[in-house]
């Protein structure tokens, strides 16, 4: 059996869900709006770059740089730089140097080359560039790339003597610059150029592909003379430059509305060039030959709602497919800004998207109107075909300054080569972000619910519940089995012959044969659906998620789904919060048996009680008044201290295992220090009851481990 591990890391905390795939906060400095910018792959290590303001009253900023390891999974040597402000998409690995450009922030008058130590991540030097011409000024870096043994430092530059006072531009004219570095970092070439018409050429990315072509994509904003009356219009260009610096392809696109996204590239093995546009409101993925001929388009927004994709990144996956990231913008699916993923082959076919989101639902001190934002910059493949991406999650903090009202933080993302945080992933994914998750399929679970008897006429019943302490292994799947107890001061435990199991937030019934039935799966988003499992069972639909407390007031995860047979909710950690397993026979078309919950305890705290009853521990005559005598250490090994009311003294206790056998006995009072040994018991789960001198009965629960 393949196990998954989804990771929510919080630095300097990390809490394990499950693996290979997962996804990562990452918060490890003071939180002051970081911005992940870019990774580079680097045999095992991820290095990332990433912005962040270094000081909000001024708004200067400066870079972060941090190794990830892709075989544990660890973070390691992650590096503050003052002197080296924002720098965008430029993260260049040469030799044992990182070259990382950056622009003097607020300021934007210069920019700079720094280099640093792969290895120690030390700061090396620093050099400055700049145009010699006065009258090019407020330089912006776009990004950078190595090619021909030169480093390419793409950024803007505006023009102060050519000022477009056109509506929708009324600016200096803005220029695309090339800063060409040789080997030792000395300036070789400035390349200048301005827009053919009007207001700007903006770099938006780079590529080199294997024909030892520089590719470059822009925007241009230019004047639209040819028309009545004069206005600005927005294209894409696509220029090619060969290791001289000649021209030797030019592709110019369609005129284009506000809507469009990131002019990306990536280039294949073959040369065919790939690159992203809109055309009426709906996103495409271009190729072209090396002739600038187009072979195919591939329509990206295909699917449920009006989303608006805009891509971050390409690249050509090591089968040939292309792969990409972004930011979803949604209106109607309630996506809100989240990150995405794709993948499309090399013949132009979707082969599938998905959506990646944090859902907030597990904070319910968020307002609404402070969701979180998600989305995705950058993504690389690894070697086993799994993806990596980066992006930043907008994450509400409060309303004081000057944190308040929101904060930005890293986020990484590790999926499969489908896109899948999870096993048959939906379309919209969720990602966990509190710090525990609260299992349904444990034995420190306990229901006491009324049975009613199929056959009418028979009496009801009330029963107690739980789960086996020991799994069993079927078809290679390890599950717990369904006890129950018709003493509520526990056993002894009759096995009801059902078992279920519960992995990466969902949980499943076994119907033997080698199947098994999905009941419960809490990383369910709205918009997303669970099928019944034959004719008799109806389609039930995500239409709300959220947070809500119980006894306890731990946030806890409801999903509310809703069918022809009505509402039902969905508690983390309980399940159908109404009626015990009730999902088992989930939204049954037929006349089901729900065996409705009287009350829920988690490790002996009762954290659900049915309002209209009076009582939990009950049976079919009369209530019961049983006191809880709290054990600790819980889970334990060989010794166990009981905690009542009032130092009341034990008189005599029993003690059974998960089965209802007694496995342990003791007439007499227990030492002052109300200890007690049980290095004979084995581990496993257990139940007891003590008995006080005032005849009044406790009952208790523990796990020993070792």
């Amino acid at each position: 059996m393949k196990h998954y591990i989804f990771m929510l890391f919080l630095l300097p905390a990390c809490n394990i869900f499950c693996q290979p795939w997962y996804s990562k906060m990452i918060d490890p400095f003071d939180g002051k709006q970081e911005f992940a910018t870019i990774l580079q792959p680097d045999h095992d290590t991820l290095l990332i770059r990433v912005s962040t303001v270094c000081d909000l009253n001024s708004n200067n900023q400066c870079s972060i740089i941090g190794k990830y390891n892709t075989t544990d999974g660890q973070f390691s040597d992650i590096q503050r730089f003052e002197n080296i402000q924002t720098g965008r998409k430029c993260l260049i690995v040469h030799n044992d140097k990182l070259l990382l450009s950056s622009e003097e922030s607020p300021t934007f008058d210069k920019i700079t080359l720094s280099s640093i130590s792969k290895f120690t991540l030390q700061y090396d030097t620093t050099i400055p560039l700049k145009i010699t011409d006065d009258r090019y000024f407020s330089y912006t870096i776009k990004k950078a790339i190595e090619f021909n043994n030169k480093f390419f430092i793409g950024c803007q530059a505006l023009d102060n003597q050519t000022y477009i006072n056109y509506p929708g531009w009324q600016n200096y004219q803005e220029n695309a610059v090339f800063f060409v570095l040789d080997e030792h970092l000395q300036t070789d070439t400035i390349l200048i150029l301005p827009p053919s018409s009007g207001a700007h050429l903006r770099i938006e990315d780079i590529a080199t592909g294997p024909d030892s072509i520089l590719y470059v994509s822009f925007f241009e904003k230019y004047l639209q003379s040819d028309v009545p009356a004069p206005y600005l219009e927005i294209r894409k260009v696509l220029y090619g430059y060969d290791r001289h610096f000649n021209r030797v392809f030019q592709w110019t696109g369609p005129n284009l509305d506000f809507q469009e996204s990131w002019a990306c590239l990536a280039i294949g093995p073959d040369s065919i060039i790939y690159i992203n546009h809109k055309r009426d409101f709906r996103s495409y993925l271009l190729a072209m030959k090396p002739d600038g001929a187009v072979q195919w388009e591939c329509l990206l927004d295909t699917t449920i709602g009006w989303n608006l994709y805009n891509i971050r990144r390409l690249k050509v996956a090591d089968n040939g497919d292309i792969i990409g990231a972004g930011i979803i913008s949604s209106v109607t699916d309630e996506l809100g800004e989240s990150g995405f993923l794709f993948r499309v082959s090399p013949q132009g076919q979707l082969k599938w998207k998905r959506a990646i989101r944090v859902n907030k639902g597990f904070d319910p001190t968020i307002p609404q109107i402070f969701p979180y934002e998600t989305g995705l910059e950058d993504l690389t493949e690894l070697a086993n075909g799994d993806l990596i991406a980066v992006g930043d999650v907008r994450k509400y903090v409060g309303n004081s300054l000057p944190d308040g009202p929101y904060n930005y933080d890293i986020w990484v993302v590790r999926t499969s080569g489908e896109g899948c945080l999870w096993e048959d992933c939906a379309y919209i994914q969720d990602i966990v972000t509190k710090d525990n998750y609260q299992t349904v399929v444990t034995p420190l679970n306990e229901w006491v619910v009324d049975w009613i008897h199929p056959t009418p006429g028979w009496p009801a019943e009330i029963r107690k519940y739980t789960f086996s302490a020991d799994s069993v292994l079927k078809d290679g799947k390890y599950y717990r089995e369904l006890i129950y107890s018709k003493n509520m001061s526990g056993g002894p435990w009759i096995p009801e012959g059902v078992f279920f199991r519960e992995e990466n937030g969902r949980t499943y019934k076994w119907l033997g044969n080698n199947t098994e039935q999905r009941i419960y799966d809490f990383n369910f988003g709205v918009g997303d659906s669970l099928p019944g499992a034959d004719m008799n069972q109806a389609t039930r639909y995500v239409t709300q998620v959220g947070s809500m407390q119980l006894l306890d007031q731990i946030p806890r995860k409801f999903i509310e789904l809703n069918s022809d047979c009505g509402v039902t909710r969905w508690v983390e950690g309980i399940g159908e919060v109404e009626d015990f397993l009730y999902s088992a026979v989930f939204c049954s078309l037929w006349d089901g048996m729900p065996m409705h919950i009287r009350c829920f305890n988690t490790n002996g705290q009762l954290i659900y009680q049915r309002p209209d009853i009076s009582g939990c521990y009950t049976s079919s005559n009369k209530e019961m008044e049983l006191t809880v005598a709290r054990v600790y250490p819980n889970p334990g090994s060989d010794f166990l201290i009981f905690e009542t009311a009032n130092e009341t003294p034990i008189t005599s206790l029993v003690i059974y295992n998960s089965f209802g056998e007694k496995v342990l006995s003791m007439n007499h009072p227990l030492p002052q220090n109300n200890g007690l040994d049980v290095s004979i018991l084995p581990p496993g789960f257990y139940t007891g009851e003590v008995y006080f001198t005032a005849k009044k009965t406790g009952v208790f629960k523990f796990v020993i481990q070792r």
